[in-house]
């Protein structure tokens, strides 16, 4: 994914996130590696869980707090629903129609596809 420069993520213009499946994604910074898993509740509703790990030398050189975590990351996550909750209300609009994939804001929903495909071997 596009790269922000915020201090913590992996230089070299991206970050590296990967989708196990389109329900589970992996984040690593210099501190930790994330684990977000969405629980689909209802048609309007998800769970998200994140998970934390850290190895021991990460622990050691980065002491975390869990709460200024979930603050960082619950305010990134707000603003992306925002516009996922566009996104959703527009689906329904009659001029609504899939045509490409935003190449580099998308790049694991391709690759997440391109591994099933291959996997399927369609």
């Amino acid at each position: 994914v596009p790269y922000i420069d915020d201090g913590k993520s992996a230089p070299q213009n991206i970050s590296y996130q990967g989708y196990i499946f389109p329900n589970l994604m992996i984040n690593t910074v210099r501190e930790y590696v994330a684990v977000f898993q969405l629980f689909p509740i209802n048609s309007v509703s998800t769970r998200i869980d994140m998970l934390i790990y850290q190895t021991p030398e990460q622990q050691s050189e980065f002491p975390i707090s869990m709460e200024s975590i979930k603050q960082d990351i619950g305010q990134i996550m707000e603003e992306d629903f925002v516009i996922c909750r566009l996104l959703q209300a527009n689906i329904h609009s009659m001029a609504y129609r899939v045509t490409m994939l935003a190449e580099m804001h998308e790049l694991g929903i391709a690759h997440f596809y391109k591994v099933l495909s291959q996997y399927l071997q369609i």
